[in-house]
């Protein structure tokens, strides 16, 4: 199936997003090694710890990205077991509680697959406002892989740009780099030959359903 037209626009706030993600903890980075130059030697325990975990965040937000909107995966290991690391390192906080569920046998997901997972994930993850849980389920279906992502915490809601976006509704003039994604998620969807089924029926829920006609 061929999938939707892309503009130029989608692609700028889509870096744009990167970009965010990661300006973070580089930065964070930069401030430990300034704390590091300015402090005596043996009390810089505290600055190359924060250096350290700055930047194994940089290292995963990156190569989550590159899972997500590049063309090919994660790593070296299979689509799955990627997607599953990189939701878990990045979602899971003191405040989020992530819960992984795949039923797939001894199959990997298709590379296009995985990257709508992840997409639909952290559209998931962004209806939260940093606390509650997130289940993600990944599964053979009747007609191809079954999808579902589950946000459910204290105010936890799509915002109406992202809702639209993952319904496919483009207003590229007033498109923020988050809504973005969420208008990339659903071009996924369609190229997967499926749909988005957006689930805001009950409070502080937010459920994602789609699956996807591409098997293994």
């Amino acid at each position: 199936m061929t999938p939707p037209t892309i503009d130029i626009r989608i692609v700028q706030l889509l870096f744009s997003r990167v970009c965010h993600d990661l300006a973070g903890p580089i930065g964070a980075v930069n401030n430990g090694m300034e704390l590091v130059s300015e402090m005596p030697s043996g009390d810089d325990a505290e600055a190359l710890t924060l250096i350290g975990q700055s930047a194994r965040q940089a290292a995963a937000e990156l190569e989550f990205a590159r899972l997500a909107f590049g063309f090919g995966g994660g790593s070296a290991g299979t689509y799955l077991a990627d997607a599953e690391r990189l939701c878990k390192a990045l979602f899971t906080t003191e405040r989020v509680r992530v819960a992984w569920q795949a039923n797939l046998g001894d199959s990997d997901l298709p590379k296009d697959v995985a990257k709508l997972l992840v997409n639909l994930a952290l559209a998931g993850q962004q209806a939260l406002r940093g606390r509650g849980s997130l289940s993600i389920s990944v599964g053979e279906g009747d007609t191809g892989i079954d999808i579902s992502i589950r946000a459910e915490g204290p105010g936890a809601v799509l915002r109406p740009e992202y809702r639209e976006t993952l319904s496919g509704f483009a207003n590229l003039p007033n498109m923020t780099p988050a809504a973005a994604q969420g208008y990339y998620a659903f071009g996924l969807a369609q190229f997967a030959g499926g749909a988005i089924t957006i689930d805001e029926s009950e409070p502080d829920r937010v459920v994602l359903l789609t699956t996807a006609h591409i098997r293994h």
